[in-house]
This record gives C-alpha cells, sequence and structure tokens, in this order.
C-alpha cells in the first residue's frame, strides 16, 4: 500500500491515542471516553475513503465486537460478581473494529491478550500476590490494535498468514 497523507494522519492519530490510552489507563484504570470516540470517528473517516463500501462493514463489525465485549463482561460479572472488564475496554473494543478487517480480528485479539500475559509474568516477580493487583487491558488493546493494523496496511506476513 503506498502511503499517502491520508494514511500518516490515521497512523498519527492511532499512535497519540494509543500513547494517552496507555499513560491514562495504567494511572487511572479508566480510558477516556473522548479517545474511544477519535478512535471510533478516525477510523471510520479512514473507513470512507472506500466510500460506503467501507462504512457499512466497518460499522456493522464494529457493533458486534461491541456485543461481544459487553457479553463477556457480563458474563464474568454473573459469573464472579466482580468487574473484570471495564466498560472503556469493551468502547475501545467497539471503537478499533473499525479499523481492521474481521480476519485481523483474532490477531488483534491474541496480541493483546498475550502482551496482557507478558506484563503480569513480569509483574508477578515484583508482586507475588497477584490477586491484589489490578491491571488494566485498555493499554494492551491499544498497543495491539496499532500493531495489527500497521502490519495489515503494508501486508506484512505474520507467522505465514496475511495480516
Amino acid at each position: 500500500m503506498p502511503i499517502d497523507a491520508t494514511w500518516i494522519l490515521a497512523s498519527a492519530l492511532l499512535v497519540a491515542c494509543t500513547a494517552v490510552i496507555v499513560v491514562t489507563d495504567f494511572r487511572s484504570m479508566i480510558i477516556p471516553d473522548w479517545t474511544n470516540a477519535l478512535v471510533f470517528v478516525g477510523g471510520l473517516t479512514y473507513s470512507a475513503r472506500d466510500g460506503w463500501h467501507g462504512v457499512v462493514p466497518a460499522l456493522f463489525f464494529s457493533v458486534v465486537v461491541l456485543a461481544f465485549f459487553w457479553s463477556v463482561r457480563r458474563l464474568h460479572l454473573a459469573r464472579t460478581g466482580r468487574v473484570g472488564l471495564g466498560m472503556g475496554d469493551v468502547k475501545f473494543a467497539g471503537a478499533a473494529a473499525v479499523w481492521l478487517s474481521p480476519l485481523d480480528f483474532p490477531l488483534f485479539l491474541l496480541g493483546s491478550s498475550l502482551s496482557a500475559l507478558l506484563y503480569l509474568s513480569v509483574a508477578h516477580r515484583r508482586h507475588p500476590d497477584l490477586h491484589s493487583v489490578r491491571v488494566p487491558f485498555g493499554p494492551f488493546l491499544s498497543i495491539s490494535l496499532l500493531f495489527v493494523w500497521h502490519l495489515e496496511k503494508f501486508d506484512i506476513q505474520l507467522f505465514g498468514f496475511q495480516a
């Protein structure tokens, strides 16, 4: 894919939002709604380069992902009585979906989950009682989105799969 001004602006927006989400979520366990809105609008705007043929599927996929994450949140709450996935994470996942092809979504989930597990394994060395440590998921979701979106845009193959 040729790099053009639209791609550079979209990439810069995604990098800036990722930085804000990482810092804010680690500090306060909150993903600001305005960053979720920027990610959503930026992704839709980028999808609009293909006209309605790009926007409608992106919107549909966003709703599906939002419903999936909300269902996971509700199921976890019902089973444990604790909130394990914040609404900011749920909203971010829906916003992130407009940036990704549905075929890349498993890679997005894998990247965010593995990076969170890696973080927890390192944190476990510092805090052996991990049950008392709360870890935000938003930073890992946002970093994974940034990574997978760039893989997709540069047509990079990872583990034999085309992103």
